[in-house]
């Protein structure tokens, strides 16, 4: 899921465009990228960016966590074409954090059940991985309430012991987490 240049372009292949024709013959620099402005807006921060070559000039927009704005450094002003390729990534990062927060605020779920509903959102797995580790690093999900919480509803089914522990394994519940639903029984 990569974001498009407004060129209609993936970002990612004008970014590797630019790498491929970065010098001249004589060696001048011929391309760069150019952060316009950084607007923070309360755990997220958008970027505007202007890359350019020799055919051209073109505006980028990227959100990013403020957290990775900070352990990148930005600033408005010139950046290198690697630094441009890591706010992509961290941008895809941020748009599957985002969407993760939004999926469990409709439905309670495992790590395991985020990560299944991010890559059928198209996220790549390395994204959903990192996405998912600040989820968890920030507490927004208790396996072991969710445990409980989904145990209740199948009693509430009239399901048995098994049914209940094979669906709780099934959503990728595990550990603490399943001792939790086991010992509401």
């Amino acid at each position: 899921m990569m974001s498009k240049t407004g060129f209609g372009r993936d970002a990612g292949e004008f970014l590797k465009s630019l790498a491929d024709n970065e010098f001249s013959e004589n060696g001048r620099r011929e391309s760069g990228a150019h952060i316009r402005s950084i607007i923070k807006n309360g755990e997220s921060a958008t970027l505007s960016v202007t890359v350019s070559n020799s055919s051209g000039s073109e505006s980028l927009e990227f959100v990013l966590l403020v957290d990775f704005c900070e352990k990148l450094e930005l600033r408005a002003g010139e950046i290198w074409i690697e630094t441009l390729s890591e706010i992509e990534y961290y941008s895809e990062v941020t748009k599957a954090y985002f969407s993760a927060c939004s999926s469990f605020a409709y439905t309670p779920s495992s790590i395991r059940g985020l990560a299944k509903k991010l890559v059928i959102k198209g996220y790549a797995r390395d994204i959903c991985d990192a996405a998912l580790e600040i989820v968890r690093l920030r507490g927004f999900i208790d396996e072991s309430e969710i445990a409980v919480r989904r145990t209740q509803i199948f009693l509430e089914k009239r399901w048995g012991r098994s049914r209940i522990f094979a669906k709780l394994r099934e959503e990728g519940v595990a550990g603490e987490a399943f001792d939790s639903g086991k010992n509401f029984l």
